[in-house]
């Protein structure tokens, strides 16, 4: 119980509301839906008597994340090696959870609240720096509650575990260069812990990396520069082409009104 109430406290300090959730039968042909509650003052213990009741019974996984559709600070990458997360801890604010024996999620303090929308661009850009998992990044992604036990087949018997909480003595994780408009290409700015790791999955590649700089650019442009947000939408989109178009991409300017296009549904989303 120290250690769900640890993991759940540690979040909740710089967030308003938390979610805890539970699914059942995962990894299997019975596997169920997401059922989860939001998490206050009075219903806190009853909840995670509720989730350690379906993980025991139930085959369930249990989850926490903060209300997806509120601004917060906390960003999340997923699938990251004990060293890799751990050494983020040790630079930046983070609370680090063990899901599987040697597997972590990190969920990194920024210094100041973002829209999902924002989260989502700056984790679609942290992730292929840090060896991440690239399809974790949108910005309201379940991570794993600490406290309970691994119940996806083949991961049976591990108790996931809070190895790491630097919140109190380590300073906060600074998104704004991943927000505002970077000077260069779109993979300038490098995430200072490790450079060009490629993920286990494959890594992020050149599309979904300018995915997320066109997130970020023009979220950044849509809340402090509406007045020339039209402009960067033109301005990208012939960026785009124009490396599509070098790197041989078969119908650049299709691909490059694609990408732009699902850019816009994401962040007006």
């Amino acid at each position: 119980m120290v250690k769900i109430e640890s993991h759940i406290t540690a979040l909740k300090v710089y967030c308003g509301t938390l979610e805890i959730g539970v699914l059942p039968n995962i990894g299997t042909e019975h596997e169920g839906v997401m059922l989860s509650h939001v998490i206050a003052d009075e219903n806190r213990e009853s909840l995670i008597k509720w989730a350690k009741w379906n993980n025991a019974k139930n085959g369930a996984n249990a989850f926490i994340r903060p209300v997806p559709g509120d601004s917060h600070p906390w960003l999340l990458l997923d699938d990251l090696t004990v060293p890799i997360a751990t050494g983020i801890s040790q630079k930046y604010a983070a609370v680090v959870v063990e899901t599987s024996r040697g597997n972590c999620q990190v969920r990194l303090l920024a210094t100041i609240n973002l829209t999902q929308a924002e989260r989502a661009s700056v984790q679609r850009q942290l992730a292929p720096k840090v060896n991440a998992d690239p399809g974790s990044t949108a910005g309201d992604k379940w991570g794993r509650l600490a406290g309970f036990q691994n119940r996806k087949p083949g991961k049976e018997g591990w108790w996931t575990r809070l190895i790491a909480d630097t919140t109190q003595v380590k300073p906060r994780f600074d998104p704004e260069r991943w927000l505002s408009p970077p000077g260069g290409a779109c993979d300038s700015a490098v995430f200072p812990e490790h450079r060009n790791p490629v993920h286990r999955g494959g890594g992020a590649s050149d599309s979904e990396q300018e995915f997320g700089w066109a997130v970020g650019r023009l979220a950044w442009f849509r809340n402090h520069r509406p007045d020339a947000f039209d402009a960067e939408v033109a301005r990208m989109t012939s960026d785009i082409l124009k490396r599509a178009t070098a790197r041989h991409k078969r119908n650049p300017e299709d691909y490059a009104a694609r990408t732009i296009q699902a850019v816009l549904r994401n962040i007006q989303g």
